[in-house]
């Protein structure tokens, strides 16, 4: 039977906010609890388990270094900028910070044009005062819209679609 596992604290909205490795998971998230200022946005624990020890750290430095969650300290892969970006997120889209634009389409000529980057599609994005009617609109994951919005990895698939719901306000 294997005790080592590599487990992810998720939020409400599935973002990953802490990686980490324990052989005791109850323990550990009694400890985080009582310790860590973010438990309180934890909504869901995701593990994986492990043949060892060994294999665990390994895992776990990897979904560190790729992943990049905002509250682990333990290694350097860690953003600060991150960390500061999950604490100021807004709960409700009327009270999003950020520039407005005076329409959707201001917004959308932001990154007219095809083949955007990410950093050019979350530019436009910030310009969009309203994302929930933005993605009604164009049939869109408002949780996907608004995580791009915050500079948060995603598809390029998705990158596309925003991409395009962009360019078609644009286009109006």
């Amino acid at each position: 039977m294997t005790t080592a596992c590599v487990y992810r604290h998720l939020d409400e909205w599935g973002r990953l906010l802490y990686v980490g490795r324990t052989g005791r998971i109850e323990k550990r998230t009694a400890e985080h609890s009582k310790s860590s200022s973010w438990f309180g946005s934890v909504a869901s624990i995701a593990m994986t388990h492990c043949a060892s020890c060994e294999e665990a750290a390994r895992i776990e430095a990897e979904m560190i270094r790729d992943l990049d969650p905002p509250y682990n300290k333990a290694l350097v892969f860690r953003r600060d900028w991150m960390r500061a970006a999950y604490q100021n997120l807004p709960e409700e889209e009327e009270s999003a910070p950020g520039p407005k634009a005076e329409t959707e389409s201001d917004a959308a000529e932001d990154a007219a044009g095809s083949a955007r980057s990410h950093a050019q599609i979350v530019k436009a994005l910030k310009r969009v005062p309203n994302v929930a009617a933005f993605s009604r609109r164009h049939k869109l994951a408002e949780r996907t819209v608004w995580n791009v919005r915050q500079g948060l990895p995603a598809r390029s698939g998705t990158l596309l679609q925003i991409d395009g719901a962009l360019n078609a306000e644009a286009s109006k």
